[in-house]
């Protein structure tokens, strides 16, 4: 996919007269695009959950935050954890699982409350965790911890080489990385690819754009 990105973005930069991006160029403004998109999900899907509960916003395609939800959800995995280390591709947590259930989370503050506590302390059935660093801490210990987090986005790499002085293409690479968002954010992806190499483009345009390469890329996976 990252390919017929990278050759729908230059068309859409000839067109307007602005050049061919340098590989590197390239590959820094759309891994900026894509950090700005990952990192915006979660707050957008806070004031998305907001509109929902104030009755604000449209049942089906209008419903924002279960789009945004569906664009979480490609970053969603599931792991066992050995002695509390957190995954070295944690972003951010969903939700943890011990032997009797989901454990809840509290800050630290809170945690060391009450884990002090004769009249609130929690038992194995209804224990606590808190994320501390690389950590997460449970009280009372909990083994055998089920994680369900947010990964890492992975940073996206065009790779290539150069073939009768012309850069080629080239995914055998061992950094090349193809696009890691989820295709509902291919339109705002390339809307911001572009902005940062200097074309503002409407959102309609976008949308054909995006459209077209879908189209060319179903049709050479065939």
């Amino acid at each position: 996919m990252i390919n017929s990105f990278k050759n729908y973005i230059e068309l859409a930069l000839n067109k307007n007269q602005l050049g061919k991006p340098s590989p590197s160029d390239f590959n820094h403004a759309l891994a900026e695009s894509c950090l700005k998109l990952y990192s915006g999900l979660f707050s957008d899907f806070r004031k998305m959950n907001f509109k929902r509960s104030r009755f604000q916003d449209t049942p089906n395609y209008g419903n924002e935050a279960g789009i945004i939800k569906q664009c979480l959800e490609w970053y969603i995995t599931e792991i066992s954890v050995e002695n509390g280390l957190l995954p070295s591709d944690f972003f951010a947590i969903n939700s943890l699982f011990g032997k009797y259930g989901e454990i809840e989370k509290v800050d630290m503050q809170t945690f060391n409350l009450l884990k002090r506590s004769n009249k609130m302390k929690p038992s194995e059935c209804n224990a606590i965790y808190t994320l501390n660093s690389s950590l997460i801490k449970t009280f009372p210990e909990v083994l055998n911890l089920e994680i369900v987090y947010y990964r890492k986005l992975k940073m996206p790499k065009w790779t290539y080489r150069i073939i009768s002085g012309i850069e080629t293409f080239d995914p055998d690479k061992s950094d090349y990385q193809d696009l890691d968002i989820h295709p509902l954010m291919y339109h705002q992806l390339f809307i911001d690819t572009l902005g940062l190499l200097g074309l503002n483009i409407k959102e309609e345009l976008a949308v054909q754009y995006v459209a077209q390469m879908k189209q060319e890329t179903m049709q050479d996976s065939q």
